[in-house]
């Protein structure tokens, strides 16, 4: 009878702690969390350096392209370079004092950006990064994943795999 109830004990405890640490991770990272500031994936509009407008080289390895801002966890973000070579940052958002503290992971010295949104669809970021003064406006944009928005087939990828 001990023997029994000891398992029943276990049972339960793992049971509990299994559903516990799940309603956790949704508060954190799932459905029930709350996004990041500013998340959200932005592709650049203008962009400039020094006071000087650049124009979208393909080639060139300092220009921005996109701007990925991740919702879980908050912190994080990625820069996809005109050429893209992708700058993985912290991306630190001040919602009241309206700056980022954005710099590469690389690089531990921080670069704050003011920024502004005029609309929920734009972003305007104004600050340093490494030597230069930077402009740059975003447009938010959907991100577009074809396999996350094409559904599961087991066996057959037809359309995608054409």
């Amino acid at each position: 009878m001990a023997g029994l109830a000891l398992k029943i004990v276990v049972i339960g405890w793992m049971l509990y702690s299994n559903i516990s640490s799940s309603q956790e991770g949704q508060k954190l990272y799932g459905e029930l969390a709350t996004p990041a500031p500013l998340s959200g994936l932005y592709e650049v509009q203008s962009f400039e350096r020094n006071n000087k407008a650049v124009a979208p080289l393909l080639t060139d390895s300092t220009h921005w392209h996109k701007l990925l801002v991740h919702k879980f966890p908050a912190g994080w973000g990625r820069i996809t370079m005109a050429n893209e070579k992708l700058e993985y940052c912290t991306f630190i958002v001040d919602t009241i004092a309206h700056q980022i503290d954005l710099h590469s992971v690389r690089d531990t010295s921080p670069n704050l950006f003011a920024y502004e949104q005029p609309n929920p669809e734009s972003l305007i970021i104004r600050g340093r990064w490494k030597q230069d003064s930077l402009s740059i406006r975003f447009k938010k944009i959907d991100a577009k994943y074809e396999l996350l928005n094409s559904g599961f087939h087991w066996v057959n990828e037809y359309p995608n795999n054409q």
